[in-house]
């Protein structure tokens, strides 16, 4: 994150980000697997992850990588 500009404390905060996002859509991540099937929640979450991914190597300021973030938890 360094080579991208960031300071020590958008670091951090890119990280805190990232965990309060797994932290907040893990309940709904559940309730599809319930509502409709387990192997939709994985495939959602798989495609969810790609799309992540897909983001950073366009994301070049602090508030992209606070969505690559998000989209990755």
């Amino acid at each position: 994150w360094s080579s991208l500009g960031l300071s020590l404390s958008e670091i951090l905060i890119v990280q805190a980000v990232f965990g309060l996002s797994v932290s907040i859509f893990e309940v709904p991540t559940g309730y599809i697997a319930d509502l409709w099937s387990r192997k939709l929640s994985i495939v959602l979450g798989s495609f969810l992850f790609g799309l992540g991914f897909s983001f950073l190597p366009i994301a070049d300021s602090f508030e992209e990588l606070l969505l690559f973030e998000v989209v990755l938890g």
